[in-house]
């Protein structure tokens, strides 16, 4: 650090900070000016027009051919004597002012001499004007003094009785508001009632029509249920008497059979020797026949072979009819099977349609059962359904008025709250909702915990003491973190919502300490209250500076001394700055526990909701059971009505199998004896057929032999007693075939059938169908019973609710009048009370106006002396106002005295006294003034004749090693003066101080005549230089080109070892200068030498200025476009001697 900057530290921070709306500079922090800043960068030597160490191309022709003005000018920048020149500006500009300021005082205080001379001449008059007027004001003080006591005893007398009147009219309005809350009480129950009222009677309708339906079904099912009791008991008195009948008919049958039984073998034993009779009957016949047709054989056979010719067509029709015979056994046998296949086929069907008769019988006997269950189910359900209904009913008349309550507590809400901040609850419910119903950022919804007044409970005796301390804070809305916030804002603002939002971001809070509580009578606030744990930063933040005190006199000790603020339980505040708030609260507009009532109203009000979608549901469901069980029902007797056609068809079936089976039990026997009757006939053609083969082959003979007459004869007797056995036998046979007979046409057409129809009769399912629908019916008048028995006392209860009702509705009816009727009293006599108060408000306004009046008078009557109090008290009030004439009379005669002429006089004292001590002041101002300039001036000149000096020394130096058998020497210019002329000339150096007279009387011509400073007597520097070494030197004037260049690059280099700057910027510095000289400029004596103090960046097309230098940058344009970039050495030597030889 040079310090070249006026500072005391190292080092210096300069910032300059850029924003949307404003530009601002910082000097180490601290906030400054723009202008500042450029002073403090000129007084250490960095011009704003850059004159030394940024050189452009033609600066240096231009600083040598500059004038000798200018190059002072320049070595006044280097010294920084412009911070001097401003100062003296604005000290120059301050000392004119003080100057008019100490002539305009000077002025004044001549006036005010003046004007004390008059004041002293007036000063007689008015002491004794002031005599009669002291007199006269004391006298109007007592008067007044007097007038204000006796309006103040008016005024306590009037306000203890307006105070009286305000207690008995707050005890009044107290009494009307509570009378206003017991008429709308009375209202909102006569209300209730009358909703109620209307439930019920409208209830009690349905009941009614219900009950009407219910014993017209009742009717119904009872004419039903004794016709369907006569069908029974008929049918079970049939079925009864048809099962006596059968055990009877089934003996009879059992005898028949038991009959056919013992008649059968003996029938069939009788038909055996009836065939077999019968057979040998017919074989002996034919015997004889075939003796009787031998002995004729010789008259019709010629031959033995025609006779054998016949016999053997005899033998062979006997063979066909022998085959025939036992195909018709066969036939008959097969047929026989064939019965016998298909009796066990219709014993079977007939087992399996009693079996599947039975299996119908269950069936429907369940089914019935089912219908019989279904109904009561059916009848059960109805009576649910009408029970919820009932219960639905009256949930929804509770939830009526609990929305009512509801709408009013919202209503009575939205008074209470601000609009904004109302609004702004409903627009984060809005879009809480919102994001709920797209289901949509969950982290926003679950990361809302709700408003701070519904995060809490407490009793509510410290409602009033939370509500006064949270105040408006009890409706800001607790977010987990503030992007919760951000995200609920950006979109509240989206959608344009409405309203004020507060956030108490949970993760912004910091924890804070809790401070015990000394006092035993205190409490923390904050450990009335109950909340969650994870809100506890919110709460501890809001009211850990809160206790809460029995009265106002613990609450200003605590506040004292433990610096808590105070609160009772009415609410009064006590702060521990000192302040008290507080004062009548009405109860009715406490917000905490009308939101605490609003919440638990909406509460019951969801529970309500919930209850009748419960309801809803369940009569819903109970509905749908109603309709299943009806359309089941309707199935299930649909089924029995096929199941009994089933039955039916079935039992018909078993008649008909069993009438087939019965059929072919009878058509056996007579196959049988048919085939008796075959086989016998068999017999007899093998008998033939054994005489026909045994006639075959003997001789034909003429008659009969011996035996066989004997034979004839003896087979005639045996025919002749066969015939008689086997008529008694046929005989016999006959009378059993139709007993046989007689018995089974008994039991095929009478007894059978006759147990049929029994079996029928007994088998029929009827019955049981009817005592099943007997039993449903039963049943479900039954239910009717009870539900009637339950409507009636239902509508008995509605009825008492009625009669209820009317007495109810009669006495809050009374009632209601009767507080209406104290409403309209307590409001005339409110109106009375407003009345009289006025009465007594315009007369305490009257004696207050009066006392005011007094006190104004009093205090025009200004101060008295301390002799004057008391002087005039003893006196009446007429003797009184008989000294005040008597002084109003005397201070007529000095009416025109100037009543302020002490007061004028004592002013103006000390006015000429104050402004001779501002002319003091100002007076040493100016000379102040005038010494800082002097200093100011001295310093100017100090500093520039110190650089001069060492900007001159530098030239001559520099000049010398560019030019080692030159000279050069820089040479200040000054100004002949009017007062003293001043020559002087600095031999050191080789630096001259001459006098020129310039043309500078112009500017002098309008200042007044003074001593001017040797500084303002240089009005430029000049150059003087030898390149030759001699004694004659020149101008800069009559230099060559080069020459110039050269004079000007020593010059800067001169400033620069006198003030050195951090960076130089030369271009093309050496465009005038030969290649010795330019080679000098680049040596180690100039550039390369003070390269080692600064940077020295230089353009160039010459080789010499590249020597030295330690790093190279080419610049090319290309298409317009300029390019930079890094190269060698070679490179640029290179360069610069292409661009040599193309130049």
């Amino acid at each position: 650090m040079d310090h070249r900057i006026p500072t005391d530290s190292e080092e210096v921070r300069i910032v300059r900070q850029l924003t949307m709306k404003s530009d601002q500079y910082y000097i180490d922090g601290k906030l400054v000016t723009r202008n500042e800043i450029v002073n403090m960068m000129e007084s250490a030597g960095f011009s704003r027009s850059n004159p030394y160490y940024i050189v452009k191309q033609g600066k240096i022709t231009e600083l040598a051919t500059a004038s000798d003005a200018y190059r002072l000018k320049l070595i006044k920048e280097v010294a920084g004597t412009r911070v001097f020149d401003e100062k003296k500006e604005e000290s120059t500009k301050i000392l004119s002012d003080t100057q008019g300021k100490i002539e305009k005082s000077v002025t004044l205080l001549g006036y005010i001499n003046d004007r004390l001379q008059k004041l002293e001449a007036e000063k007689l008059d008015l002491k004794e004007y002031q005599k009669w007027d002291k007199m006269k004001r004391s006298i109007e003080y007592t008067i007044f003094d007097m007038e204000i006591n006796e309006a103040k005893v008016k005024l306590e007398k009037l306000t203890t009785q307006r105070e009286k009147i305000n207690t008995e009219q707050n005890k009044l309005e107290t009494r009307m508001i509570n009378t206003k809350v017991s008429i709308q009480d009375k209202e909102k129950e006569l209300r209730q009632l009358d909703t109620h009222y209307e439930g019920v009677l409208e209830e009690k309708k349905t009941l009614v029509n219900e009950q009407a339906e219910l014993m017209e079904k009742k009717t119904q099912l009872e004419l039903s249920i004794n016709d369907l009791q006569d069908e029974v008991n008929k049918e079970r008195k049939d079925k009864e008497t048809a099962k006596e009948d059968k055990k009877k008919l089934d003996k009879d049958i059992d005898k028949r059979k038991y009959e056919l039984k013992v008649l059968q073998p003996k029938y069939q034993k009788l038909v055996e020797q009836e065939s077999s009779k019968d057979s040998e009957i017919r074989i002996i016949d034919q015997r004889c026949k075939e003796l009787y047709a031998k002995q004729g054989h010789s008259n019709k056979f010629r031959t033995v072979e025609e006779r054998d010719k016949y016999l053997a067509k005899e033998l062979e029709w006997i063979n066909s009819q022998s085959n025939e015979m036992n195909k018709q056994i066969r036939e008959i046998e097969s047929s026989i099977q064939a019965d016998k296949k298909e009796r066990e086929k219709l014993a079977k069907e007939l087992q399996e349609e009693k079996i599947k008769l039975d299996d119908l019988s269950i069936e429907m006997n369940n089914i019935s059962q089912e219908i019989k269950r279904r109904k009561q189910q059916l009848n059960e359900a109805i009576t649910s359904r009408m029970d919820d209904s009932h219960n639905e009913k009256e949930t929804r008349e509770k939830l009526t008025m609990i929305q009512y309550d509801v709408t009013k507590m919202e209503e009575d809400f939205r008074r209470m709250t601000p609009k904004a901040i109302m609004n702004g609850i409903s627009s984060i419910k809005t879009v809480l909702d919102e994001y709920r119903e797209k289901g949509i950022f969950p982290e926003i919804v679950n990361g809302y915990y709700g408003r701070l007044i519904d995060l809490f409970d407490c009793a509510p005796q410290f409602n009033k003491a939370i509500e006064v301390t949270a105040e408006s804070r009890l409706f800001y809305h607790v977010v987990e973190n503030d992007t919760v916030a951000m995200k609920l804002l950006e979109r509240i603002n989206e959608r344009s919502l409405p309203g004020e939002v507060n956030f108490y971001p949970i993760n912004r809070i910091l924890e804070s300490q809790h401070r015990e509580v000394v006092d035993q009578e205190a409490r923390p606030l904050i450990e009335c209250m109950q909340f969650d744990p994870k809100f506890n930063k919110v709460f501890k933040i809001l009211f850990k500076d809160h206790v809460i005190v029995p009265n106002l006199n613990v609450g200003t000790r605590v506040a004292r001394n433990e610096a808590f603020n105070c609160v009772t339980l009415d609410g009064d505040q006590i702060s521990h700055r000192g302040p008290m708030t507080g004062g009548y609260m009405d109860v009715k507009r406490s917000k905490l526990d009308l939101v605490r009532k609003l919440k638990n109203a909406e509460t019951i009000k969801n529970d309500l909701e919930k209850e009748i979608d419960r309801l809803t549901e369940k009569i819903s469901q109970t509905l749908a059971g109603v309709d299943e069980n009806r359309l089941e029902i309707l199935k299930r007797e649909g089924d029995i009505q096929t199941l009994n056609h089933d039955y039916r068809a079935c039992l018909e079936k078993k008649q008909i199998t069993s009438e087939l089976l019965n059929k072919l039990s009878t058509n056996t026997e007579p196959k049988k004896a048919q085939i008796i009757k075959l086989q016998n006939r068999l017999k007899e053609l093998v008998a033939q057929k054994d005489s026909v083969k045994a006639r075959i082959g003997t001789p034909l003979g003429d008659g009969l032999t011996d035996v066989e007459r004997a034979q004839i004869n003896k087979m005639e007797d045996d025919i002749k007693n066969g015939k008689k056995e086997l008529e008694k036998i046929t005989k016999d046979r006959l009378e059993l075939e139709d007993r046989i007979e007689t018995i089974n046409n008994e039991l095929q057409h009478k007894l059978l059938k006759q147990q049929e129809n029994l079996n029928a009769k007994i088998e029929s399912f009827s019955a049981d169908e009817k005592t099943n629908r007997l039993d449903t019916e039963q049943a479900e008048i039954k239910l009717i019973n009870e539900r009637v028995r339950k409507l009636v006392v239902m509508v008995g209860d509605l009825d008492i609710n009625i009669e209820r009702y009317s007495r109810q509705k009669t006495d809050l009816s009374a009632s209601l009048e009767q507080l209406q009727e104290q409403q309209k009293t307590a409001e005339n006599e409110l109106e009375e009370f407003a009345k009289n108060a006025e009465v007594y408000c315009t007369k305490i306004a009257n004696i207050q106006s009066k006392r005011e009046e007094y006190s104004r008078k009093i205090k025009e009557i200004g101060s008295l002396p301390a002799d004057a109090h008391g002087t005039y008290d003893k006196l009446s009030l007429k003797e009184l106002e008989i000294r005040l004439a008597e002084s109003m009379k005397r201070l007529k005669k000095y009416e025109n005295v100037n009543k302020k002429a002490c007061e004028q006089f004592v002013q103006a004292s000390s006015q000429k006294n104050e402004l001779a001590g501002r002319v003091a002041d100002l007076q040493k101002n100016e000379q102040a003034i005038k010494d800082l300039l002097t200093v100011l001036e001295n310093r100017r000149y100090e500093t520039l004749h110190l650089t001069f000096k060492q900007v001159a020394k530098n030239f001559s130096e520099v000049f010398r090693k560019l030019i080692p058998n030159g000279s050069a020497n820089l040479v200040m210019q000054t100004l002949e003066k009017s007062l003293s002329t001043r020559s002087t000339t600095t031999t050191s150096h080789s630096t001259t101080i001459q006098s020129a007279a310039e043309t500078t009387v112009s500017e002098q011509s309008s200042m007044p005549e003074r001593q001017l400073h040797e500084l303002e007597t240089f009005v430029g520097t000049s150059i003087r230089v030898s390149f030759t070494g001699g004694v004659e030197s020149k101008e800069i004037t009559s230099l060559s080109g080069g020459q110039k260049t050269l004079v000007a690059l020593a010059l800067i280099f001169a400033i620069q070892k006198c003030d050195p700057a951090p960076f130089y910027l030369f271009d093309e510095i050496d465009a005038a200068l030969d290649q010795e000289h330019r080679r000098s400029i680049a040596g180690k004596d100039m550039i390369h030498e003070l390269s080692q103090t600064g940077q020295f960046i230089t353009t160039t097309f010459r080789a010499e200025l590249l020597e030295h230098a330690e790093k190279f940058y080419g610049v090319r344009v290309r298409d317009k476009v300029t390019y930079i970039s890094e190269v060698t050495k070679e490179q640029a030597v290179d360069f610069v001697q292409d661009d040599q030889a193309h130049t």
